[in-house]
């Protein structure tokens, strides 16, 4: 007989391969894709109103990636305070609540906004 497989943590940037799919209360497994997280982040961090337009429907624990579910946590409450939501706010409230190797570090945040497609109709993601 062979052992059960042990779970491993989740890596940089969310991959969390081995960690079960995300379900809603009924039980039904959650559609998930770490490239929309990011891209999703990565359309709040290039245009102040996304994080506005997301905030009514995307909550923290509906972003499967640890990672993203920190930043986006970070996003919302420098949001709250009435700063901009940009890499500067976001980076310095990581730093203050001691969460920004969590999330993946300064490196992963600037990574974010590279390389990542222009999301017009973010609210559909």
């Amino acid at each position: 007989m062979s052992e059960p497989k042990k779970r491993k943590p989740a890596g940089r940037g969310g991959d969390r391969k081995d960690a079960p799919p995300p379900k809603d209360p009924s039980g039904r497994i959650l559609p998930h894709d770490l490239d929309m997280e990011r891209d999703t982040l990565s359309a709040c961090f290039r245009n102040k109103l996304v994080i506005l337009q997301v905030r009514p429907y995307l909550r923290q624990e509906h972003l499967f990636g640890e990672q993203h579910q920190i930043i986006y946590e970070a996003m919302l409450a420098v949001a709250a305070e009435n700063k901009p939501v940009d890499m500067n706010t976001v980076r310095s409230k990581l730093r203050a609540t001691g969460m920004l190797e969590r999330a993946g570090g300064a490196t992963y945040l600037a990574d974010l906004t590279k390389n990542r497609p222009e999301i017009q109709n973010v609210v559909s993601y």
